[in-house]
């Protein structure tokens, strides 16, 4: 279950991004309550927290655990309202969504100060934190030395507007967050070092491959690369060519590098996620067109299995969902996609509330996992590294 005090600062800091489309689009989106509900929400949520803190927190803080505990809180905290000062300085007309922005602002610092005396003193390191305009400062210094890799490519000249846009405090597409910054710098830090040389036989371009590198999530650049690739696919005369380009094109993404700590928007699916789903999708349409385009025979076989000879797991969905995930990233088993190892494996597998197992639902679940799901999963590897090292 999640963490009570962390559900309010997600609130917090969902409602902050919802208010930064608000301003842009003028006029409220359409799942948010009114102005009064809204105020109403804010309030019962910054008590929820303080009386979260009472809660967990019996007494002095003491062990590091908790301290780093309240530290963690009070840094996200301390981003949403870095955020929301930000916007608030922005020259604009008096909208409704500044009149809640202000309340965000007010009930958000108040839950700083909650901390702060749970802490019964300065939190020790914050200086690791500095002001949104010390990270634009040093952001606009590296912009300035890597000016020429920001011009003559579409998608690098693209994300070198996103970079001015966030120096001068004006992109309202993503949350305006330390992380954002952070983002940015590791970008910066990293475009001098690249091989920009070309290579014909991959399917990416130099840049596209940086920028796959950088996990650079716009949905723009992610289209752009499938349609290279579909442009590749396109060319070939049959479907087995089709498919053959597909599986090399699948491949070489495999095996690019990626950064595990980068991502432009931490609020949607990265780019080797959403470039492994298309794949998956695409291979399973070339899979059957091609039976029924040229008459070939069927890539893969599939076998319905009787409920009673099916083996039971005693994993929920979710997470047998995440496990076989994992199996294919760490190449475990050798298959074509990710649907290939969901199809061949769950027809035989049934769980205590499920009798029969949709590849599909499990492959879209794998990519939303759930914190407990997760730790289960873990606790079940552990207890399997137990064995075998008892053994």
């Amino acid at each position: 279950m999640e963490n009570p005090t962390y559900k309010q600062i997600y609130f917090f800091k969902n409602l902050l991004e919802l208010i930064i489309v608000w301003r842009a689009e003028k006029f409220p989106p359409p799942d948010l309550p009114d102005r009064t509900g809204l105020f109403k929400q804010m309030q019962e949520y910054c008590g929820e927290f303080q009386k979260s803190l009472e809660e967990e927190l019996l007494g002095p803080v003491e062990s590091m655990e908790q301290k780093k505990k309240l530290m963690d809180m009070y840094v996200q905290l301390q981003q949403i309202l870095s955020g929301g000062w930000v916007l608030l300085e922005m020259k604009s007309p008096q909208s409704e969504a500044d009149l809640v922005l202000q309340a965000v602002v007010g009930h958000v610092s108040e839950m700083m100060n909650s901390i702060l005396e749970k802490l019964e003193c300065p939190i020790p390191g914050s200086s690791k934190y500095p002001d949104l305009a010390d990270d634009r400062e040093h952001i606009a210094d590296l912009f300035e030395k890597t000016k020429p890799f920001w011009t003559g490519d579409l998608h690098m000249g693209l994300m070198g507007e996103r970079i001015k846009e966030y120096i001068i405090g004006t992109d309202l597409r993503f949350f305006p967050s330390k992380d954002a910054g952070q983002y940015f710098l590791k970008v910066l830090s990293s475009v001098g070092g690249w091989d920009w040389s070309e290579d014909l036989a991959h399917p990416f371009s130099p840049s596209g491959r940086f920028l796959f590198y950088m996990n650079y999530n716009s949905k723009a650049f992610m289209d752009d690369l499938v349609r290279c690739i579909q442009h590749k696919v396109s060319e070939q005369p049959t479907w087995d060519a089709k498919f053959v380009v597909l599986l090399d094109c699948r491949k070489k993404m495999l095996q690019m590098h990626f950064r595990k700590d980068a991502v432009l928007n931490p609020a949607y699916q990265g780019v080797r996620e959403y470039l492994e789903s298309w794949f998956e999708a695409e291979i399973f349409y070339l899979e059957n067109a091609g039976v029924l385009v040229e008459g070939n025979k069927p890539r893969t076989v599939r076998t319905e299995v009787n409920p009673a000879n099916k083996l039971m797991c005693n994993l929920s969905a979710d997470q047998l969902s995440i496990l076989l995930r994992a199996m294919d990233e760490i190449r475990l088993v050798e298959a074509r996609s990710l649907s290939q190892v969901y199809r061949m494996i769950l027809p035989y597998l049934s769980t205590k509330n499920r009798k029969h197992l949709s590849a599909d639902s499990l492959r879209v679940k794998s990519y939303q996992v759930e914190r407990s799901d997760r730790e289960q999963v873990l606790e079940v590897l552990d207890r399997i590294a137990s064995k075998v090292s008892a053994l």
